[in-house]
């Protein structure tokens, strides 16, 4: 009976945070202005997948970039557009790069520092895509400092809002329950 109350919680909680990705998705694709810089944007769906970083498997990280950039990408009408492309493959990488830099630095990187890898991987994917698949000039390797200075402004930005959320939150009796992955969290008052 406790496993099966356990699994509906963590469903729940699954199914929400992938409904506010997916949510972030959109609004960010549809109604935030865009940068007159190519492929700069806020990221702010790196937030969500922080906070699965900290609190969910492996598993339920790379399915929720997985399924909240092919709904969002449906939902935007820009499914297997170029846009896809770059999105799908900058989510993935940047995911895998995350759940790596948080099993192997957490500690020394701090949630900020996890963004900020997770957002300079997703940038650099999408140039790589751009370069090899649509672009194929040399010419786009100009655009890799302004591509890193973006992904550290955005990506500090997004590991603060995630280090705020995740330090409200992880001393909740329901989500310390969900909670799968292996989690080192200091106290209420101490900083991540």
């Amino acid at each position: 009976m406790i496993n099966s109350s356990y699994n509906v919680k963590r469903m729940i909680i699954l199914a929400l945070l992938l409904a506010a990705g997916t949510a972030i998705y959109v609004i960010e694709s549809l109604y935030f202005p865009a940068v007159p810089i190519p492929g700069v944007k806020l990221g702010l769906t790196n937030i969500i997948t922080l906070i699965l970083v900290v609190f969910f498997s492996w598993k339920d990280c790379i399915f929720n970039a997985i399924a909240r950039t092919l709904v969002g990408s449906i939902i935007t009408g820009v499914f297997f557009t170029p846009a896809f492309v770059f999105s799908f493959g900058g989510a993935l990488v940047s995911t895998i790069v995350m759940l790596i830099t948080y099993k192997l630095f957490y500690g020394k990187f701090s949630l900020v520092g996890i963004s900020v890898a997770g957002a300079v991987s997703h940038n650099l994917t999408q140039l790589v895509l751009a370069a090899t698949l649509f672009i194929k000039h040399w010419g786009i390797v100009l655009q890799v400092p302004i591509l890193i200075l973006s992904a550290t402004v955005t990506g500090t930005a997004n590991g603060m809002v995630a280090n705020l959320f995740v330090k409200k939150v992880a001393f909740i009796p329901e989500l310390a329950k969900v909670r799968i992955a292996t989690v080192d969290l200091k106290g209420p008052n101490e900083h991540l």
